[in-house]
C-alpha cells in the first residue's frame, strides 16, 4: 500500500510524497552557504567572522559574501575578537586535547601559543579571555565545588587567583561527573572580569582572581560588552527568579533590568549606538534605546546560536540549523546567506557562472560566482513562489511565479512584472529564445510574446491548466496539462496538437536531442520514440519523478522523491545516483557539466564531477582500448578527457593523487562500444600532480594530469 502525503506548497502545486531508500552513487556538494554557523564575530576593521565546525569563513562587504579558507585539523570551541586581535581554541580529538592559536592580522596566519593533552573526562582550559593589552588568561577546574583563573605566561599558563565560587558540575555522559569552567565569560575594558553558569550565577573580580564578588543571581546565559563602559548580561528566568536583560555602567557594581524578563536566551550582542540583538527560544528580539522597547525581529521562530549587531548597523543572526541571516534595516527584511532548509522548486544557470534558484515561498535566491554566496531577493521585488525560471541570452532572465511572470535583464540585479494582459495570477511554466519569443503556461492555457514580453497574446489550450513546457532543439514546443495530457505545437504556437498520455500526474516533461519524449509520473516515466504516438512506461521507482533532463547522448537524469537517478541508454534502464532520502524538485546543468539538484526543504546541492559522458562518433566503433591524454594540461580548473572502449563492458574512470589515494570517481558503470570524452572540475582540488586511471576488463591505463591554479 502506498504511503502518499499530500503536501500544498502554494498556488497550484501540489506535491505527493512517499518515502524509500536506496544507494547512492553520484557525489554532492552542498551550496546552502555555509553549513551549521554557531559562532558570528567581528574586529575593529570591521571584517566579520563566522564559525562553522573546522573552519572560520570571513566577510569583508558586511556579511554579504563569505569566503572559506582552509580548515582547522579540528573543531573550533571558542573564537574570541579584541581590537583586530583573533584567538581560537580547537578540539584536536574525541578526548578533547586542543590548541589555542592568535592571529594578527584578520586571520591570514596563525601562531600556536598553547597546547593541551587533556585526559578523557577531565575539562583542561576554558573560556580563555584577553585583554585590551594582549595579555591571555582562561579558567581551569582545581576543586570540586569550581574553577581558578589562570594567566598565560612564558608558554604556559599560571595559576594566580582563588576558586570562582560558582555551583553545579557538568556530566560525561558515562556514569562520571566533573565540575565545569564558567560556561560564559567577558573581560572589559577596565580589566573587570565576568564569570557565569547556568547553575550559579554571575561572579566578577576586579583584582584577576584574587577576590570575587557575585554580580547577579540569576541564571546567565549570554554577556556582551556594550557602548562607553557598560556590560549586557541576559539572564534566564526560572522558578525564583526573573531573568531579563541586565545593563551595567559601572563595570558590575550595579544592574538595570530593560525588560524581557520572562524569556529563555541563547545569544545577545550590542552596536555602538546602544541597540541590543538579543535570541531567545521563541526568536531574536532587537532593543533600541530611543524608545526603550523591545521588538521581535525573526528572522525564524526559535533561537539563533549567536547573534551580532555590528557597528554599521547591519544585523547578523547565525544558527547550525538554520545558516547565517542579515539585515540592514533593523531586522524589518532579512536575507538568507544560504538555502539550507527552503524548498528549491526551479533552478538555472548562466555561462558567467550565475546560479538563480526559485524556492516555494521565499522569492529568488541568486549566486554570481557558482554558489560560493547566495543574495535572496526581497519582499516584492518577485513573487513569492518560483515555478519556472527561462533565459533568452547571457543576461535575460524570466520566473514564473505565483504572481505571474517577471523578467530581469540584467542578469537579476532588477526585476520587471511583465504584463500579461488578459491573464492574471500564476505562471506555472515559461520558455524562452534568444529572438523574444516566450512562452508562459497558466491556469487558462498558453500565452505567448513574440517581442520579449512587451505584449501577450493567447496562443492556445484555453480551457487547460498548462503545467510545464519545454523547448527542443528542433524549435518544436510541448506543453503538459493538469488532466488532459501532453500537447505539441510545431509552427511556434499557431496551432497544438494532442500527443495523448491523458493522466493526473505528470509532472515534468522533457526531450532529448533525438526528439525522444519524456514525461516524469507516479512511479517512473514514460517516454515516446515515435513523437507521441505510442508511450511505454519504466517503472524504475516506486515513488513520484518530479524533474527530467537530457543532456548529452543517451543521457536523462531524473529527480524523484526518494533522489537522483540517471540513465545512459534513452531511458530503457535507470540507477540510483545519489541524495536517496531527499525529494528532487529540480535539475539542471550549469556551463561545466555539472548537475545542480534543488531538494524540498534541503536546498540546492552540485555533482562533485561531470556527470556528461558524450559518444563521440556513435556510429563508428573503436579497434582497440585507449585513454588519451587530457586536454589541457596543464589546466585551471577544468580538464577534458578521452578514451574509448571497442567492446560493451564495465568503466571505471577515477583520480588519483601523487600518494595513490582516490580524489574523484568520475565514471564507474557499463558502457557500449564506442569513443568518449568527459569533464573533470578540479575547482575544489588542490594544486599539483594527479594521475587519471581507466580500468575496463583486463585494460588498465593510466595519464598524469597538472593542476595549476
Amino acid at each position: 500500500m502506498r504511503n502518499l502525503i499530500k503536501i500544498f506548497v502554494g498556488t497550484g502545486l501540489i506535491l505527493f510524497l512517499q518515502t524509500g531508500l536506496v544507494s547512492q552513487t553520484i557525489t554532492w556538494n552542498n551550496l546552502n552557504g555555509i553549513p551549521g554557523p554557531t559562532i558570528l564575530g567581528q574586529t575593529a576593521d570591521g571584517l566579520l567572522y563566522a564559525v562553522s565546525g573546522t573552519r572560520i569563513y570571513t566577510s569583508s562587504d558586511a556579511g554579504v559574501n563569505w569566503v572559506q579558507p582552509t580548515p582547522f585539523a579540528g573543531t573550533v570551541e571558542e573564537f574570541h575578537t579584541n581590537g583586530n586581535r583573533l584567538l581560537v581554541s580547537r578540539n584536536l580529538s574525541s578526548h578533547y586535547n586542543h590548541e589555542v592559536f592568535t592571529s594578527t592580522n584578520d586571520g591570514g596566519s596563525w601562531t600556536t601559543i598553547f597546547y593541551e593533552a587533556v585526559p578523557q573526562f577531565s575539562s583542561g582550559f576554558r573560556q580563555f579571555l584577553q585583554t585590551d593589552s594582549g595579555d591571555l588568561y582562561a579558567f581551569h577546574v582545581v576543586t570540586s565545588v569550581g574553577s581558578m583563573i589562570y594567566k598565560f605566561r612564558s608558554g604556559s599558563f599560571v595559576q594566580i587567583g582563588t576558586t570562582v565560587p560558582l555551583v553545579g558540575a557538568g556530566n560525561s555522559g558515562v556514569g562520571f561527573s566533573f565540575p565545569t569552567p564558567p560556561e560564559i565569560s567577558l573581560i572589559d575594558h577596565a580589566n573587570t572580569i565576568y564569570a557565569g553558569t547556568h547553575a550559579g550565577g554571575l561572579y566578577l573580580t576586579r583584582d584577576f582572581g584574587t577576590t570575587w564578588t557575585q554580580a547577579l543571581p540569576n541564571t546567565v546565559s549570554a554577556i556582551t560588552s556594550g557602548p562607553g563602559n557598560s556590560v549586557i548580561v541576559a539572564a534566564d528566568s526560572t522558578q525564583n527568579l526573573f531573568g531579563g536583560i541586565f545593563v551595567s555602567s559601572d563595570h558590575g557594581a550595579s544592574w538595570k533590568n530593560i525588560g524581557m524578563k520572562e524569556t529563555q536566551f541563547t545569544s545577545i550582542s550590542s552596536d555602538t549606538a546602544g541597540n541590543i540583538l538579543a535570541s531567545t527560544v521563541q526568536g531574536n528580539y532587537l532593543f533600541t534605546p530611543v524608545d526603550s522597547t523591545w521588538t521581535f525581529v525573526g528572522p525564524v521562530t526559535h533561537s539563533a546560536n549567536s547573534v551580532l549587531a555590528t557597528p554599521s548597523g547591519v544585523l547578523l543572526s547565525a544558527s547550525s540549523a538554520d545558516g547565517i541571516f542579515r539585515s540592514t534595516n533593523q531586522g524589518a527584511f532579512w536575507f538568507s546567506n544560504g538555502l539550507q532548509n527552503e524548498d528549491v522548486s526551479s533552478t538555472l544557470t548562466l555561462n558567467a557562472g550565475i546560479i538563480f534558484v526559485g524556492t516555494l515561498g521565499e522569492r529568488i535566491f541568486i549566486s554570481p560566482n557558482n554558489g560560493v554566496s547566495w543574495q535572496q531577493m526581497a519582499a516584492g521585488v518577485v513573487g513569492d513562489y518560483i515555478y519556472s525560471l527561462a533565459s533568452s541570452g547571457s543576461s535575460i532572465v524570466y520566473a514564473g511565479t505565483d504572481q505571474g511572470l517577471y523578467e530581469s535583464a540584467d542578469s537579476g540585479n532588477h526585476w520587471i512584472h511583465l504584463p500579461m494582459q488578459v491573464v492574471s495570477g500564476a505562471v506555472h511554466a515559461v520558455v524562452a529564445r534568444g529572438n523574444g519569443k516566450i512562452f508562459a503556461g497558466t491556469d487558462f492555457g498558453v500565452y505567448q510574446s513574440t517581442n520579449g514580453g512587451l505584449n501577450w497574446t493567447l496562443s492556445g489550450l484555453t480551457n487547460s491548466e498548462v503545467t510545464n513546457l519545454i523547448w527542443s532543439s528542433s524549435g518544436i514546443v510541448y506543453a503538459s496539462t493538469a488532466t488532459e495530457g501532453i500537447y505539441q505545437s510545431a509552427d511556434t504556437g499557431l496551432t497544438w496538437v494532442s500527443r495523448g498520455l491523458v493522466r493526473d500526474d505528470i509532472q515534468t516533461i522533457a526531450v532529448n536531442p533525438a526528439g525522444q519524449i519524456f514525461a516524469g509520473v507516479y512511479g517512473g516515466v514514460f517516454y515516446s520514440t515515435d513523437n507521441g504516438t505510442g508511450w511505454a512506461q519504466n517503472s524504475f521507482t516506486t515513488d513520484y519523478v518530479y524533474s527530467l533532463v537530457c543532456h548529452g547522448v543517451n543521457q536523462i537524469f531524473a529527480g524523484t522523491y526518494n533522489g537522483v537517478y540517471d540513465s545512459y541508454d534513452d531511458g530503457n534502464t535507470w540507477k540510483q545516483a545519489g541524495l536517496q532520502g531527499s525529494v528532487i524538485l529540480s535539475l539542471t546543468f550549469n556551463s561545466t557539466d555539472l548537475l545542480l539538484a534543488g531538494v524540498y526543504q534541503g536546498g540546492i546541492f552540485q555533482s562533485t564531477q561531470s556527470v556528461l559522458l558524450v559518444d563521440e562518433h556513435p556510429n563508428t566503433l573503436p579497434s582497440s582500448y585507449k585513454l588519451f591524454q587530457n586536454y589541457p594540461n596543464p589546466f585551471n580548473p577544468s580538464t577534458r578527457i578521452d578514451f574509448q572502449i571497442p567492446k560493451t563492458g564495465l568503466v571505471s574512470l577515477k583520480i588519483y593523487d601523487l600518494l595513490g589515494n582516490e580524489v574523484a570517481t568520475l565514471l564507474n558503470r557499463e558502457l557500449s562500444p564506442g569513443s568518449y570524452h568527459l569533464t573533470w572540475n578540479g575547482d575544489h582540488t588542490a594544486s599539483g600532480v594527479y594521475y587519471c586511471r581507466l580500468v575496463t576488463g583486463a585494460f588498465t591505463d593510466v595519464r598524469k594530469m597538472m593542476l595549476l591554479r
